[in-house]
């Protein structure tokens, strides 16, 4: 949230926030699909690919931060 309003901040013109919104609404879209497919994802990917998935998500956020 706070990075939508630096964004905002600093792009004030009506397009640059037109495009904030639809990035949002996608992100939005795309968290509810992936939550909503969960049970499927997990029954794909299984316990050991779900562990593989863990830790390279975990290796990302360490390495962004």
């Amino acid at each position: 949230m706070s990075i939508m309003i630096t964004l905002s901040n600093d792009n004030p013109g009506w397009h640059a926030k037109a495009l904030l919104a639809v990035a949002s609404l996608l992100a939005t879209f795309l968290i509810g699909l992936t939550l909503w497919m969960a049970a499927a994802i997990e029954r794909f990917l299984g316990r050991t690919g779900i562990n593989v998935m863990t830790r390279v998500m975990a290796l990302i956020v360490a390495r962004s931060a």
